[in-house]
C-alpha cells in the first residue's frame, strides 16, 4: 500500500497492525531505544477522559526501505481511556509517517482519524438504525393484515 501511495506522490500516516510482529517489534525497540520528541494530552467529552502520550523517532534504517518507501517518521500512540466509573483501558498504536513529523504533528493526525471514523460510524448507526426500524414497523404491518 506504501508504495502506491508514494508512486502516486501522496504521503502515508499508515499503522502498523499486530499482524505485522517483527515490524511492530522493530518500531517499539526504536521507539524505546531513541526517542526523539514526546507529547501528552488530555481530553474529556462523551462521559470519558482520555489521556494520550505520543513518541516519535526519525525512521532511521528501522524499516525495510522497499515495502515503505519515503518512510521518515515513526511513532507509538498510548491512549488511556478512563469512563465515569473509574474504569480504564490502555491502548498502543505503532504508525510510519512518509512525512517528517513532530509528536504533536502526530497526534492530531491520529485524533483527525478517528474523528472522522467515529462520526462515520455514528451516521451509519443513526442511518441504518433507523432504516432498520422502519423496516421492521413495514413488515410488522404486512404480517398483521395477512393475519
Amino acid at each position: 500500500m506504501a508504495q502506491t501511495i508514494v508512486a502516486r506522490k501522496a504521503d502515508y500516516l499508515l499503522a502498523v497492525k499486530e499482524n505485522q510482529p517483527k515490524l511492530r517489534q522493530a518500531v517499539a525497540c526504536a521507539l524505546h531505544d531513541h526517542p526523539t520528541e514526546r507529547v501528552a494530552s488530555a481530553q474529556k467529552g462523551h462521559g470519558r477522559t482520555v489521556l494520550q502520550h505520543v513518541v516519535i523517532a526519525p525512521e532511521e534504517g528501522i524499516v525495510d526501505a522497499q515495502a515503505w518507501p519515503s518512510c521518515q517518521t515513526v511513532g507509538r500512540v498510548d491512549s488511556v481511556r478512563l469512563d465515569g466509573r473509574g474504569q480504564s483501558a490502555l491502548e498502543q498504536r505503532y504508525y510510519l509517517s512518509s512525512r517528517a513529523l513532530s509528536a504533536e504533528e502526530l497526534a492530531q493526525a491520529v485524533r483527525r482519524h478517528w474523528a472522522i471514523k467515529n462520526g462515520l460510524h455514528w451516521c451509519l448507526d443513526v442511518i441504518f438504525g433507523k432504516i432498520t426500524a422502519h423496516c421492521a414497523k413495514i413488515m410488522d404491518r404486512r404480517i398483521l393484515r395477512c393475519c
